[in-house]
């Protein structure tokens, strides 16, 4: 959903009324799965899809869907360091059918935490 978050989605002008707003449906399925190899070595996954769906003639160029996919792979070698490497690759089309963009990028993130996570890491299981 967060293509929607660049753009006035939120509230879109209705086209049969000049002085009216109305709020579109929008919808964001996501699909997730972690597994991990040890407890600080762990890889991920996502696939995710976000639509737009006005009523009252949008323009072509406005947003119509976007798909995206992404794997991530994580390790912690102390418990207040994280290292990674990610992969994203996604797709964006507008009402028209025309494409937006393609995007694909790759990071290596370095997190240095302020805070110990000792027992309480990506598990989610804390002390006791």
């Amino acid at each position: 959903m967060g293509d929607l978050s660049i753009g006035n989605y939120d509230l879109a002008y209705d086209s049969r009324h000049p002085s009216e707003l109305y709020a579109p449906w929008a919808m964001g399925l996501n699909f997730g799965a972690q597994y991990n190899f040890r407890p600080n070595l762990y890889t991920c996954i996502v696939l995710a899809e976000a639509r737009y769906f006005p009523r009252y003639g949008a323009a072509g160029d406005e947003y119509k869907y976007g798909l995206y996919g992404a794997w991530n792979l994580f390790w912690e070698p102390t418990s207040r360091i994280q290292c990674g490497v990610e992969y994203l690759a996604g797709r964006r089309n507008n009402i028209d059918h025309t494409r937006h963009g393609q995007p694909r990028r790759r990071a290596f993130p370095i997190l240095f935490l302020t805070a110990d996570l000792g027992s309480h890491g990506p598990e989610g299981n804390g002390p006791g």
